[in-house]
């Protein structure tokens, strides 16, 4: 059997390779902590309005977070003593990243950086120093809010205005071309009436001649028999 020896501070280290055993435990794996703004979120803590952290993150399955808090960091503990060093944190970020990520559990945090709006499903699980994973994983839904100006009822808020302006617009359109129409036949009528009375006109004159002098005679008659 070989012996290893250590010299230190305090005298010699002596141990024995063939006994170092493969440690089959599994990890646990489990979520310490919310942190947004680098400040903790505690329970009772206010996270938006009417969104209050009711329990520990680790006995939540879900969060949600307004658009303005966005970037933030989930605490992470793996949990096996052999070699607390050598564990290892695995995640992934469904709907963002669906690649899985490796790194020291000595971090502690996973952290999120400007998350675009929308929901996400953050799987995280364990690998043991001696390579084994955890046999489950932690799973948290993660929905981050929109921003007010991509909400529901800003949208149909927007989406009335647009038809309602569309719809003053046609209305604009219609009525001017209504008054061009209207002006349209009011010269029209106006021209006619001037053709009329011109007509009248023409005709009282043409008649009025002839008429001149078959009176004058008739006059005429009328005053030699009165003469008479």
């Amino acid at each position: 059997m070989v012996n290893y020896f250590f010299g230190g501070d305090n005298g010699f280290t002596r141990f024995y390779p063939e006994q170092i055993k493969f440690n089959p435990i599994p990890p646990r794996v489990g979520f310490t902590n919310l942190r947004i703004e680098n400040k903790i979120v505690k329970i009772g803590d206010t996270i938006s309005k009417g969104n209050i952290m009711t329990r520990s993150l680790n006995e939540l399955d879900h969060i949600n977070l307004p658009f303005q808090k966005n970037s933030f960091s989930i605490g992470v503990g793996v949990h096996h003593y052999q070699y607390p060093e050598g564990n290892q944190i695995r995640y992934k970020l469904d709907g963002f990243n669906d690649r899985w990520i490796t790194m020291p559990a000595l971090t502690q945090n996973i952290y999120f950086s400007k998350l675009p709006h929308g929901e996400y499903t953050l799987h995280v699980s364990a690998v043991s120093a001696d390579n084994v994973e955890a046999e489950t994983e932690r799973l948290l839904e993660i929905k981050i809010l929109p921003p007010w100006y991509k909400t529901w009822y800003i949208r149909t808020m927007v989406l009335l205005l647009l038809i309602s302006a569309v719809g003053f617009i046609f209305y604009w359109i219609a009525s001017q071309q209504k008054i061009s129409f209207q002006k349209k036949i009011d010269a029209i009528t106006f021209e006619n009436n001037e053709n009329k009375m011109r007509f009248l006109t023409n005709i009282a004159h043409e008649l009025r001649t002839p008429l001149s002098l078959v009176i004058a005679p008739i006059e005429d008659m009328k005053q030699k028999l009165h003469d008479h």
